[in-house]
């Protein structure tokens, strides 16, 4: 579900971002450097067309309004709220910054909703 249209976002595999940031924190020469790190552009459908031969079937994108999408993405966390915790502590615990946000699931709503859709 999107209401980009034919926005386009530069998508990137995550393991492409992990070897990134891995490179620039175990080398020194990047204090205060700003990395800007993207993939090719795609909209939405194409997306979901490389995500479809992938894993072997169609993808569907579901095209709606601004007020419509932004309904639908909230998500409190409702009754998992442990599982924010440990991400929190997780994150603390390995020197990365991390705010708790109490309106959108604690900071680790996105988390949240991948896990418990």
């Amino acid at each position: 579900m999107t209401s980009a249209g034919n926005g386009k976002v530069g998508w990137a595999p995550q393991q492409d971002y992990v070897e990134a940031a891995a490179t620039v924190l175990s080398a020194n020469g990047h204090e205060n450097s700003i990395y800007e790190l993207s993939g090719k552009l795609l909209t939405q459908e194409e997306l979901a067309a490389a995500v479809g031969k992938v894993v072997g079937k169609e993808v569907h994108v579901r095209q709606v309004d601004d007020a419509t999408y932004a309904e639908k993405i909230r998500y409190p966390a409702k009754g998992e709220q442990h599982v924010a915790y440990e991400v929190e502590t997780m994150f603390a615990g390995n020197g990365i910054p991390f705010s708790v946000e109490t309106e959108r699931g604690l900071g680790a709503w996105i988390v949240l909703r991948l896990l418990y859709p």
